[in-house]
């Protein structure tokens, strides 16, 4: 992560596709502090040094609420950092056409956990991540429940929708 905001490799820009001068790019760029701080967040929610989910879940989860979003651009953008860390080019296919069922149980789980966040976030408590055998380990997977939760509310479209009810 870096210290410095560099509008060079602005997220939201390019994948949007905003350019200096558009209409678009004066109005959020009118607080840089704010198009900053969004760049760091993305930066520190994919710093591959973060505890408890790793960077290839972390991406997957990213994908997965892209899909669920219909967020094709940051869909794309995530596949392609997927495929930049070697990861299995299929699974990147499956997660991005919406099938979960085929993954290890646990990123099932925090796959399962981002579509309720996503398509009914009202639900995405405690409950929707815990099942009776798996209350055990819960320190764990509260961890990994704190990580799904930021990936899949930073992972929707830079547009402002921030899950399928609330889009217009």
């Amino acid at each position: 992560m870096t210290d410095t905001y560099d509008l060079s490799t602005d997220i939201v820009d390019r994948i949007a596709g905003l350019t200096p001068g558009s209409p678009a790019y004066v109005t959020r760029h009118k607080r840089d502090k704010v198009a900053a701080a969004t760049q760091r967040s993305y930066e520190a929610l994919f710093d591959p040094a973060l505890p408890d989910l790793s960077l290839s879940d972390r991406l997957l989860v990213a994908l997965y609420a892209c899909t669920l979003s219909n967020a094709p651009a940051l869909a794309t953008h995530y596949a392609e950092r997927l495929a930049s860390i070697d990861a299995d080019r299929a699974v990147i296919d499956q997660i991005a056409q919406g099938s979960i069922d085929a993954q290890e149980p646990a990123c099932v789980q925090c796959l399962r956990f981002t579509r309720t966040l996503i398509e009914a976030p009202i639900d995405g408590d405690k409950a929707a991540l815990e099942t009776p055998s798996r209350r055990r380990h819960s320190d764990a997977r509260r961890g990994r429940a704190r990580a799904v939760d930021r990936v899949s509310f930073l992972s929707n479209s830079p547009d402002g929708r921030f899950c399928a009810r609330c889009r217009s």
